[in-house]
C-alpha cells in the first residue's frame, strides 16, 4: 500500500511505527519517514503495513479519521495502532 504524507501524522509519537531489527518487509524502502507498523480493520482484525509504491491502494486521511482507498474510491476506514508507552524508554 501507499500511504499519504496527510495520513502519517502522529507516527511516532501518536501511533506505533515500524521497528526494524533483521529484516525488511516493505517492497520499498522508506528512510526519509516513519511508517506506521499495523492498522486496524473494521471488526477489531489487525494487520501489518506493508509499502509498496506500485500498490493501487492509498491510505488517506480526511475530516473523519484515516481510510484506504482504491482508484480513488473510499474502501474502508482504518486506525494506526497506538504508540506503546514502552517505546519511549531507553534501555
Amino acid at each position: 500500500m501507499r500511504i499519504a504524507d496527510a495520513a502519517l501524522e502522529g507516527v511516532g509519537r501518536d501511533y506505533k511505527e515500524q521497528l526494524h531489527h533483521l529484516f525488511e518487509y516493505d517492497f520499498d524502502v522508506h528512510k526519509s519517514h516513519l511508517t506506521p507498523a499495523e492498522l486496524r480493520l473494521p471488526g477489531g482484525l489487525v494487520v501489518q503495513v506493508r509499502l509498496n509504491e506500485r500498490s493501487p491502494y492509498v491510505v488517506r486521511r480526511d475530516d473523519t479519521g484515516l481510510y484506504v482507498e482504491d482508484c480513488g474510491q473510499r474502501l474502508s476506514n482504518i486506525e494506526w495502532l497506538a504508540r506503546p508507552e514502552f517505546y519511549s524508554r531507553k534501555t
